[in-house]
């Protein structure tokens, strides 16, 4: 993965400034954790709770482009989804991707 883009992630996911929620990128002003990696790269992005059109997942195009597999993007959606705090996913992050 992009290891400046994979910092700044890491860093934003511990900051304590983003509201967590879990099923969609982002809902109310709350994110999941991959809904917090599509704020950072471009926040200009977002058209209601999607993400250029993506609800779930961030778009295939922003994923490649940071050569950030779909099958991690998945893990930690089910991470993210199951209830793993951000700061957990963020030393998952940290160590495995």
């Amino acid at each position: 993965m992009n290891p400046e883009i994979k910092q700044k992630w890491i860093e934003a996911l511990k900051s304590g400034e983003y509201k967590q929620t879990d099923g969609k990128l982002r809902q109310d002003n709350r994110f999941c954790c991959l809904g917090v990696l599509c704020d950072i790269i471009d926040p200009s992005k977002w058209d209601g709770e999607g993400y250029d059109g993506f609800l779930g997942v961030p778009p295939y195009k922003l994923l490649d482009s940071i050569n950030l597999s779909e099958d991690k993007c998945l893990v930690l959606a089910r991470m993210n989804d199951e209830g793993a705090k951000f700061t957990r996913i963020a030393n998952y992050i940290e160590e495995n991707i």
